[in-house]
C-alpha cells in the first residue's frame, strides 16, 4: 500500500495511459523502465470519444502491472461505473492484490464532442468512495482510497469543503491536479489544515509543452495557469517550449515538495518527457 511508503518518504507518483488494444506489453515495459524514477503508477480511466478508443480495462491493468511487482493505482471513475460495474473491478482488483484505489468523478462529456459511449453517475463520488471501503471491508482487506483535489480551481473554501467531504466517507491521500501557483496551493494546504483535515497530500504536476495545453487546462479542466507562464511561453518555438515546459515543472516540485507528502506526474502519455523531468529531479 502507498501508505506504507508514506510513512517512510515522499511518494512519487506517474499517470500511465492504459492500451488501447489487447497488447499490455508495451506499456509494462515503460512502467518497468520507469520504477527506479518511481514508487507507483496511477492508471487512467478515459473517454471513449471514438469506435477507436479500445481502452484496456484500467483495473485489469493495474492486477498485470501488480504481477510485475509494481504498485498500481488503478482509477475508479463516477463516469463511467454503475455500482454492478463497481462491484466486479472491485473484486478483480482484490482477487489481483490491488491495495489503492483513486476515486474520481471523471471528466464531463463536452456537448458537441460525438462521443460514442453514454455517462452513468449512478453513483457520487462520495458513494463510490463508501462502496470502495464498504467492499474491502467485507472481505477483512486494506485499501487506500485517494481522491482528486483542484487547488487551482479560483474558489478555494468550496474545494477544501469538498475535499472534507471526501475524506469524512474514507478517503485518505489526495492527489491534486497539475498546479502552476504555488502561493496558491500553499494556502490550499493551509486552508485544509485550519479546517482539521489531516491527509496525505500528493502534488500533481503536468509539465506543460504548448500555448495549446494552457487553453485545455483552463477551458476543459478548470485550472488556471499564471500570467507568467503563459507569457514565458509567448513565441517559442515547439522543442523550446518543451524544454521550457520541464523547467517550470521542476521549479513547482522542489517549491511544493517540503510542504506536502509527494509529487504526482501527469506524463500524458509521454513516458520519456516523465523521465526527462525526473532524471533532472534529486529528492
Amino acid at each position: 500500500m502507498i501508505e506504507e511508503i508514506l510513512k517512510r518518504k515522499k511518494l512519487l507518483t506517474l499517470e500511465l495511459v492504459p492500451t488501447s488494444g489487447p497488447d499490455l506489453s508495451n506499456l509494462i515495459r515503460e512502467a518497468k523502465t520507469l520504477r527506479c524514477m518511481f514508487d507507483a503508477f496511477n492508471v487512467t480511466e478515459l473517454i471513449m470519444r471514438k469506435d477507436e478508443d479500445l481502452w484496456m480495462n484500467t483495473f485489469y491493468t493495474a492486477v498485470k502491472l501488480r504481477e510485475e511487482g509494481l504498485i498500481a493505482i488503478p482509477h475508479m471513475t463516477c463516469r463511467e461505473h454503475n455500482r454492478r460495474g463497481a462491484l466486479s473491478d472491485l473484486l478483480m482488483g482484490m482477487c489481483g492484490g490491488i491495495t489503492d484505489v483513486l476515486v474520481v468523478t471523471g471528466d464531463r462529456y463536452k456537448e458537441g464532442e460525438g462521443v460514442v459511449s453514454k455517462e452513468v453517475f449512478e453513483l457520487s463520488v462520495i458513494d463510490m468512495i463508501k462502496l470502495v471501503k464498504q467492499v474491502y471491508s467485507r472481505f477483512s482487506m486494506d485499501v487506500t482510497v485517494l481522491v482528486a483535489a483542484n487547488s487551482a480551481c479560483g474558489d478555494l473554501k468550496a474545494e477544501v469543503k469538498r475535499t472534507a467531504e471526501k475524506l469524512e466517507a474514507g478517503a485518505t491521500v489526495i492527489q491534486t491536479q497539475p498546479i502552476y501557483d504555488v502561493d496558491v496551493f500553499r494556502e490550499y494546504m493551509e486552508l485544509l489544515e485550519q479546517a482539521g483535515c489531516k491527509p496525505k497530500v500528493l502534488a500533481g504536476v503536468l509539465p506543460l509543452k504548448s500555448a495549446r495545453s494552457i487553453k485545455f487546462l483552463e477551458n476543459k479542466l478548470g485550472i488556471k495557469v499564471p500570467e507568467d507562464i503563459r507569457v514565458k511561453f509567448s513565441g517559442l518555438s515547439k522543442e523550446e517550449m518543451e524544454r521550457e515546459g520541464v523547467e517550470i515543472a521542476l521549479k513547482i516540485i522542489k517549491a511544493v515538495i517540503n510542504f506536502c507528502d509527494g509529487v504526482h506526474v501527469f506524463s500524458m502519455g509521454d513516458p520519456v518527457l516523465a523521465s526527462n523531468l525526473m532524471s533532472r529531479l534529486n529528492l
